[in-house]
This record gives structure tokens, C-alpha cells and sequence, in this order.
């Protein structure tokens, strides 16, 4: 079974985070995007609705001028040298840019603790 880094990281996020959000729970969400890179899911998910580039995870909870916080996982950072590998494509940028345009905060967490971090930090 090969290694999924940010797989694993965004599963041990949502754990942590449900129990933190307790009856919020439900408001936090991911969003399934990782279709579209072509084939028959691609075209499936493309057909459904779903755009390239649209961050993981959304919690639809407005905070401090803010409309929703969308979080974009990418694989922890390496634990001794601290160096991040995961990276932030065009279409994603694009779509953090234009999300945030429309009021939304976005952020990209290097791992489960960094996500947990934004969220305790956007809901204050």
C-alpha cells in the first residue's frame, strides 16, 4: 500500500477537528476534487460540477469579516528539516485568489497540526 501523506494528515485533521467543533461539527466538510485530472472519473466529476483547483476542505462558519474558511491540505513538512514538499498549483492559486476576492479566508496547512492551528485561529 503506498504512502499517502496528505491523506492520512487531512483524516487525523478532521478527527482532531470534529471533536473540537463538537455540535459544529457537521459545518466542516470536504470537498471531492481530486477527480478531475482526466479519464472517465474526470470527466464524471467535471460533468457533477466539481472545478480544479478548489481548496480541500471548507468550514462554513463566518468569522471576523469572513464568509467561510477554505483549507488547502498538502503532506506534512519533513519533521527534522522542517522542509515543506507539498506544492500549491496555478488552477489552486487562481482559485484561493478569487475565493478570496468574494470574502473567504484560504490557507494551506502543511500537515494536521498547521490546519489545526488556522482553524483555531480563524475561530478566535
Amino acid at each position: 500500500m503506498a504512502k499517502n501523506h496528505e491523506h492520512n494528515a487531512q483524516v487525523s485533521f478532521i478527527n482532531v477537528a470534529r471533536m473540537f467543533l463538537r455540535d459544529k461539527k457537521w459545518m466542516l466538510y470536504a470537498i471531492s476534487n481530486g477527480s478531475n485530472k482526466g479519464g472517465f472519473g474526470g470527466k464524471w466529476a467535471k460533468d457533477e460540477g466539481q472545478v480544479p483547483g478548489v481548496p480541500d476542505l471548507f468550514l462554513s462558519i463566518a468569522r471576523g469579516g469572513y464568509h467561510g474558511l477554505y483549507i488547502e491540505m498538502k503532506k506534512p513538512a519533513d519533521p527534522i528539516t522542517k522542509t515543506r514538499k507539498g506544492t500549491v498549483s496555478e488552477q489552486q492559486k487562481v482559485m484561493m485568489a478569487r475565493l478570496e476576492e468574494e470574502g473567504y479566508k484560504c490557507v494551506v496547512c502543511y500537515g494536521a497540526d498547521e490546519a489545526m492551528d488556522a482553524l483555531k485561529e480563524y475561530l478566535g
